[in-house]
C-alpha cells in the first residue's frame, strides 16, 4: 500500500537525525564512557602504596588489642603469658604457663636486630671479657636458663587467635630487656599475674617503611597508644 500523502508530508518535515537507528553508539560517546570509567577507577582504587599504609594501620590495631586482652586475661586468670613473635614470618601468637616464671634482669645480646643464641654468647664474651667477666656472665646466663624453663602452651582462647601479619605489614620488637628492636628471630613480650606487663614498643610498617605505627606499651596499666611514626626506643 502507498503511502498517503499526510504520510509523505510528515517524512518530509522530519529531521534528518530522526531517521538514524539508534542500534548503536558514536566513537564519540564510547570515547566519553571510557573516560568516565577511568576517572571513577582512579578515583575509587588507592595505589598499591595506599594500600600498604592501611594494611599496616589495621595490624596496629589489631595488634593493640591483641596487647590489652593479654594483659586482662593473665590478671583475671593469675597466669603468665606472654606474646611469641616470629619475626622471619612475620606471626605472632599467645602463650600461658601455670608454672611459676621470672623475667631476668640480664640484657640479652643481640646483633643487627637478631638476638644472639647461647653459643654465640659465650663466643662474644671470651673474645671481649676477662675470664672473671665470663664466669660472671656464663653465671647470668644459667640463672637465666633456670628461671625460664617454665613451660608455655599456646594459649586456646578463640579471640586472640595467631596470627600471621598480610603482605605489605612488617613486624618490630622493642623491650625493656633488649639492647635493640628486634626485627628477625624471636621476641618476647610477657604479661604477669599481678596486673603489670613489660615495658615495650612495637613497631608496625609497611615494606617500603613510609608508614610506620609506633605501638607504647604502658607496663602498670597495660594500655597501649599507637602514634604514627618511628618512635625512638627509650634510653638504656
Amino acid at each position: 500500500m502507498k503511502p498517503s500523502a499526510t504520510e509523505r508530508a510528515v517524512r518530509r518535515n522530519r529531521p534528518r537525525g530522526a531517521r538514524r537507528s539508534d542500534s548503536g553508539l558514536t566513537l564519540i560517546e564510547i570515547s566519553i564512557a571510557l573516560l568516565i570509567v577511568a576517572l571513577l577507577m582512579f578515583v575509587a582504587v588507592p595505589s598499591i602504596e595506599a594500600i600498604a599504609g592501611i594494611r599496616a594501620r589495621e595490624e596496629a590495631g589489631k595488634l593493640a588489642g591483641a596487647i590489652r586482652y593479654l594483659y586482662g586475661h593473665a590478671a583475671l586468670m593469675g597466669k603468665t603469658c606472654r606474646l611469641r613473635f616470629d619475626l622471619d614470618e612475620q606471626t605472632y601468637a599467645a602463650q600461658c604457663t601455670e608454672e611459676r616464671f621470672t623475667v631476668s634482669g640480664v640484657k640479652e645480646r643481640s646483633r643487627d636486630g637478631l638476638k644472639l643464641e647461647e653459643k654465640e654468647e659465650r663466643w662474644s664474651s671470651r673474645t671481649v671479657s676477662s675470664v672473671h667477666d665470663e664466669l660472671i656472665g656464663s653465671a647470668e646466663a644459667l640463672r637465666e636458663k633456670i628461671e625460664k624453663q617454665a613451660s608455655f602452651s599456646d594459649f586456646t582462647d578463640q579471640e586472640l587467635k595467631p596470627r600471621t601479619l598480610p603482605d605489605g605489614a612488617n613486624l618490630a620488637v622493642w623491650t625493656t630487656r633488649q639492647t635493640e628492636r628486634y626485627t628477625q628471630g624471636e621476641a618476647f613480650l610477657y604479661f604477669f599475674p599481678q596486673g603489670y606487663t613489660e615495658r615495650a614498643q612495637l613497631y608496625v610498617s609497611d615494606d617500603a617503611g613510609d608508614d610506620v605505627y609506633t605501638l607504647v606499651v604502658a607496663p602498670l596499666s597495660g594500655k597501649v597508644r599507637v602514634e604514627f611514626g618511628d618512635r625512638k626506643e627509650p634510653d638504656r
